[in-house]
């Protein structure tokens, strides 16, 4: 059973804080800008808009509206664009190729190991 996300993130919507993850940080070191991010659990934005002020084009997916609204309206607010997408990960369809596809506090969500595997490769 998955957790109700919006629910979680109506309550607090920021959990993660506001920086981005370490990792995330790391990216600026490998790959030159502009480049295209696809962010896999998006939930709020901390990593994807810390990209897009870096000049990275973002995408990202989230299964909560709630925390895309948050990434939207933070995205707004910096004068970013960040495209974002309701939908739970493993009904997502790629479309297009991207450079960099992260994923940060998502795929343990997903159950197993067979469920992880598929979301990757598909």
């Amino acid at each position: 059973m998955n957790p109700d996300f919006d629910a979680i993130y109506s309550k607090n919507p920021r959990p993660y804080g506001m920086k981005p993850s370490p990792w995330i940080v790391k990216i600026l070191n490998y790959k030159e800008k502009p480049s295209t991010v696809l962010d896999v659990g998006i939930c709020y934005g901390r990593n994807a808009l810390f990209l897009a002020k870096q000049g990275f084009q973002v995408e990202g997916v989230d299964v909560s509206q709630v925390a895309i609204n948050e990434c939207l309206k933070e995205s707004e607010q910096e004068h970013l664009q960040i495209k974002c997408y309701c939908k739970d990960i493993q009904d997502f369809k790629f479309k297009k190729d991207y450079d960099i596809i992260i994923s940060s506090m998502t795929l343990q969500y997903l159950g197993n190991k067979d469920t992880i595997i598929k979301v990757i490769t598909t």
